[in-house]
């Protein structure tokens, strides 16, 4: 299901890097060393957004796909936070397992793929994927997603 902007979302500026909390600055260290040109952007677990907007402005040709589950997150990042679906962003609320296996299925291939989908429920309230997504078959998955040289970036 695509995610439309709620109305009334005010057009929103900010330093994105004041927001970003200290895992997104170590994912996008680990972003810096990239061998590929990052092309193709999948995050898993979108947020408030903070990640995949502020990368947009180091890679504006990249394409990014947003996945999250919650349509409370994503309206919320798109009225507070000025995430915005357009031509370069699609935004998702789904889950990261089930994009994730249609992708593997479709043969869909990323340069960068951010797993930051958290559950509260069966993580014991730490920030770590569902246990869904840290099975052998998804992580084969999100394998299978990933461009030559590709990077899987994963918040634990």
């Amino acid at each position: 299901k695509v995610h439309r902007r709620p109305r009334h979302s005010p057009d929103v500026t900010f330093l994105r890097a004041s927001v970003m909390p200290q895992y997104h600055q170590a994912a996008v260290a680990a972003v810096a060393l990239a061998r590929v040109k990052l092309r193709r952007m999948l995050f898993l677990g979108v947020g408030a957004g903070v990640l995949p907007l502020f990368l947009r402005e180091y890679h504006p040709r990249a394409f990014m796909t947003g996945v999250e589950s919650s349509t409370q997150a994503l309206d919320l990042a798109q009225r507070f936070f000025g995430l915005r679906s357009g031509p370069r962003l699609l935004l998702l609320c789904t889950t990261a397992e089930h994009f994730v296996t249609r992708a593997a299925e479709a043969s869909r291939q990323f340069e960068l793929i951010v797993l930051d989908a958290t559950d509260p429920q069966t993580s014991g309230g730490q920030f770590a994927p569902p246990a869904c997504m840290q099975t052998e078959q998804m992580i084969l998955c999100m394998r299978s997603c990933l461009s030559h040289g590709g990077l899987l970036v994963v918040n634990f």
